[in-house]
């Protein structure tokens, strides 16, 4: 199964804001998804910004990105699943 991660810092609004849309669109792709707490990893796996998202298939690492824009997780969701 595919999912989609983000990791997440408590507080961050960005964060806030694209976490519901990053869900839909997992659903809507029949993406798994969860979220992790950036405090709650070992400090050198945190990613350098949040959000953090990775696409995972069979526990590796398809893609992954950092930043809350809406039209770059579209775009990365979408060309994930064109090129599956």
């Amino acid at each position: 199964m595919t999912e989609l991660v983000m990791i997440k810092m408590l507080g961050c609004g960005p964060c806030r804001h694209i976490e519901p849309i990053a869900k839909k669109l997992a659903e809507e792709r029949n993406f798994k998804f969860r979220t992790i707490v950036g405090q709650d990893m070992p400090k050198e796996l945190r990613p350098y910004m949040y959000p953090y998202f990775y696409i995972y298939k069979e526990g590796n690492i398809m893609q992954h990105w950092a930043g809350a824009s809406e039209k770059n997780l579209e775009y990365k969701i979408k060309n994930y699943k064109e090129n599956e």
